[in-house]
């Protein structure tokens, strides 16, 4: 018997998250390593492109150089409208740039400004709040191309863990990718 399909479940479970308004639905927890050994998560719009998971993001940012060192990192997903989360262990690989490019120009005016504002002040450097809003308030209009430091990443998942909190004993699954297949166990909530 094939094991179910996570990656079908995950996004049964989002879309399921998002009827119900659910915020989440379009978020995950992003874990990495730091230059220092320490764990680092922070909140990432999760997308889907071309029907894989995606992450876009400045290459400015320290979470893009704690990605370079290690070929995975950790995402957390966690859905409370549907009370499933999910925590998956992924290979990324780098999105070519045109496609990075074109979902570019998706992105809403001041993610696009603060895109540009990180090629003078890179992502998660200290600077006033009184200078950003100034420089922000100043580069009108948005800029209508990506800056070069644009980058995104597809996330492919090579291990999965589904836990769902709603019934009496939690249903805890594990599917992990090994040959060219899903391999699914059932773990102690």
């Amino acid at each position: 018997m094939s094991a179910p399909d996570p990656i079908a479940l995950l996004a049964a479970d989002r879309a399921a998250a998002r009827d119900q308004q659910d915020g989440w639905a379009a978020v995950c927890a992003l874990g990495t390593v730091n230059s220092e050994g320490d764990a680092e998560q922070r909140t990432l719009v999760l997308r889907d492109t071309h029907e894989r998971l995606s992450l876009f993001f400045s290459a400015t940012s320290p979470k893009w150089q704690e990605l370079q060192s290690r070929p995975s990192a950790n995402l957390l997903i966690y859905l409370p409208s549907t009370q499933v989360q999910y925590r998956l262990r992924v290979l990324w690989e780098r999105i070519d740039d045109s496609v990075v490019r074109n979902s570019w120009q998706l992105r809403p005016d001041m993610p696009k400004k603060l895109d540009w504002f990180y090629q003078s002040h890179a992502q998660s450097t200290v600077v006033s709040r009184d200078h950003l809003e100034a420089s922000l308030a100043e580069s009108e209009p948005t800029p209508d191309t990506a800056p070069d430091t644009a980058i995104g990443v597809y996330l492919n998942p090579i291990r999965i863990e589904r836990l769902e909190l709603s019934s009496g004993v939690h249903q805890r699954d594990r599917f992990e990718w090994i040959g060219a297949e899903w391999h699914h166990t059932t773990l102690v909530p």
